[in-house]
């Protein structure tokens, strides 16, 4: 079955804040961002990929989903839980 989503302009709050960086649309889209723990003594880890021919990026953070949620009519998911990275780009372009 095939589903055309029309384009919404709605607010997106957004906080930059690492690996406790979150972002949602009200009633639609919620993310947020938590760091690795470390199972014995729950400190929290610094968790690094390193890809050097990376296309996108060669060294991300990799933290996990404390939530990761989208809900409209034909599109529903939760992935809360789940590894999720963050990085910083550079993009040198034409």
């Amino acid at each position: 079955m095939r589903y055309n989503l029309d384009p919404q302009f709605v607010p997106i709050r957004i906080r930059v804040d690492g690996k406790r960086s979150n972002f949602s649309v009200a009633g639609v889209l919620e993310v947020q961002l938590a760091p690795h723990l470390d199972p014995v003594s729950g400190n929290e880890q610094d968790v690094q990929v390193s890809l050097p021919n990376g296309f996108i990026w060669q060294l991300a953070n990799a933290v996990k989903t404390a939530a990761m949620r989208i809900t409209t009519p034909n599109l529903n998911f939760d992935h809360s839980g789940r590894n999720a990275f963050w990085t910083t780009i550079e993009f040198h372009g034409p």
